[in-house]
Parts: C-alpha cells; sequence; structure tokens
C-alpha cells in the first residue's frame, strides 16, 4: 500500500486517512449539527480529466466509525474499479469490450472448477469471433481481462470483508501490505 506523505509534517499519511474523509455539516451560526464519512480514492494525474476530478468520493451514509469500519473496504474497492475501468478504456478497450469482458469474467468466476468446460469452450469461442470482428489485439485484451480471474487488489479486498471481524480484518489488512511491499521490490 502506498502511504502519502504530508509535505508540512514529513509524516505518512494512515490508510484511514487516504480513504476515509469525514464531512461535518454546521447550522448558520457555525455549530456543528452532524456529520457523515465518505469513502475516497485519489485519481491517478493522468485520469483526471476523465473523470473532471482529483478524487472519487463516495458517502458511506454514516457517523459511525463502527459502521464505517464495516462498509469502507467494499466501498474503497468499487471506486478502485472505477478507476481500472476508465484506465482500460483510456488504454483502448471500447466500452462494448470492456463491458463483454465483465460479462465473461462474471460468468467465469460463477461457475465451480471441474464443472466449467462447457462455459470455457463458449468464451473460447466468443474470443475468436472478438479477434475476426475487432483485431487479436482487442481479443487479447478481453481475455486478459475475463481470464485474470480477479486482480491481486480485487482478491484481496474480498478476503478481508469476508471476515465477521474487525481484528480478523485488520490482520488480513497487514498480511496485504506485507505482500504488495513485498511484490513492490521485485
Amino acid at each position: 500500500m502506498h502511504h502519502h506523505r504530508d509535505p508540512m509534517t514529513r509524516k505518512r499519511a494512515s490508510t484511514k486517512q487516504q480513504y476515509l474523509r469525514i464531512r461535518k455539516y454546521r447550522d448558520k451560526a457555525g455549530k456543528v449539527q452532524g456529520r457523515m464519512w465518505y469513502g475516497s480514492v485519489p485519481i491517478p494525474r493522468s485520469l483526471r480529466a476523465q473523470f473532471g476530478d482529483v478524487r472519487l468520493v463516495r458517502s458511506l451514509k454514516t457517523d459511525s466509525l463502527e459502521e464505517v469500519n464495516e462498509a469502507k473496504w467494499p466501498v474503497i474497492a468499487e471506486l478502485k474499479a472505477r478507476i481500472s475501468a476508465a484506465r482500460r478504456v483510456a488504454a483502448g478497450l471500447p466500452p462494448s469490450l470492456l463491458d463483454e469482458a465483465k460479462r465473461l469474467r462474471a460468468a467465469l468466476l460463477s461457475v465451480e472448477p471441474g464443472d466449467d468446460d462447457a462455459l470455457l469452450l463458449a468464451v473460447e469461442s466468443r474470443l475468436e469471433s472478438i479477434a475476426l470482428r475487432h483485431g487479436e489485439s482487442q481479443a487479447v485484451e478481453v481475455a486478459q481481462l475475463a481470464h485474470g480471474a480477479k486482480t491481486l487488489e480485487e482478491a484481496a479486498t474480498s478476503w478481508i470483508a469476508a471476515s465477521d471481524r474487525e481484528t480478523t480484518r485488520g490482520s488480513r489488512r497487514s498480511v496485504v501490505d506485507v505482500l504488495a511491499a513485498t511484490m513492490k521490490r521485485r
């Protein structure tokens, strides 16, 4: 995981600071009337023009820190998935083929191993028709997205969220952070 540095204090921002924002609502006199937590993900500079902003933000619809800790990771994963999809579109994969890749991927993820022979043949046939119609490079891109099963980030987010206990989720996040740091050094 990347930790952003605050240029004023030269300290690393925590993951909580990176991905969570709180807005306080004040009355006309300036007294705080309520607050709401938001999931927030920075948009890479290369995609900011496409989104028209520097961050993707989505309300977690709560002011409870306990509820935020339950709800934040799926929201963050969704926001990151939107950025990943925009990155693929920016790389040249038309939206129709991106949608096709998502459908194929969902189908491949929904079938049990061992029961997937017919589906794999259907996916292969579909990829061949994409190659004929759109070119081999486009078909390869669709195949990589469809057969990529899950990105490491998506798999890690699902694994973390699968636990009922916050302490277990925290431990799992630590394991994922160590793995990510190890992979970056290679």
